[in-house]
């Protein structure tokens, strides 16, 4: 009922990268049913508080799609590293998609049981090498990155991030160490 496709990120629950953050890996169930989703804890007051993974090469287009929790923190920022033209703010609490920038389309939030989206997106109009991120943000309108700011202590859950050179998103493909 699917194409193949591949998993991109390396690890799709461990060593990611941050930046005025924290993480606590296997902190809460996820939607899998064991004890390893992840918890993103802003560590600092500011613009760039985020999570991310290592430097990713892809083609046009890219579908980027996260399992994500509410904690405190009711909006998040999905974006790539490499166009401004590839984001989408996101409210956790809610289920709902805030604004979005015109090289993103396809988005989609299907709910889970207690409480977790699996939230993606797809990038158009540019293939490159890009870290895929989600920033801990306070608005549902926050422009690419930059805009975004955030407290410390606001949170948020994670589990099972993937990015596929496909326009659509597949079922989740959980990766260890490769691809």
């Amino acid at each position: 009922l699917e194409p193949s496709s591949t998993n991109l990120v390396v690890n799709s629950n461990a060593s990611f990268i941050t930046n005025g953050t924290s993480i606590s890996y296997n902190n809460i169930t996820s939607p899998d049913g064991t004890q390893n989703g992840f918890k993103v804890q802003s560590t600092t007051t500011g613009t760039a508080v985020f999570v991310r993974t290592d430097n990713i090469s892809f083609t046009d287009p890219v579908t980027f799609s996260a399992f994500v929790k509410y904690g405190n923190n009711q909006w998040l920022q999905f974006l790539d590293s490499n166009s401004s033209s590839h984001y989408f703010n996101f409210d956790v609490q809610n289920g709902v998609f805030g604004t979005s920038a015109g090289g993103t389309t396809n988005l989609k939030a299907v709910e889970f049981a207690n409480g977790w989206y699996r939230v993606s997106g797809t990038f158009t109009g540019v293939s490159a090498s890009a870290s895929f991120r989600i920033y801990v943000n306070d608005r549902t309108d926050a422009a690419y990155g930059s805009a975004v700011s955030s407290a410390i202590g606001q949170y948020f859950y994670a589990f099972g991030w993937q990015v596929e050179n496909l326009a659509f998103r597949t079922s989740y493909i959980p990766t260890a160490g490769t691809t």
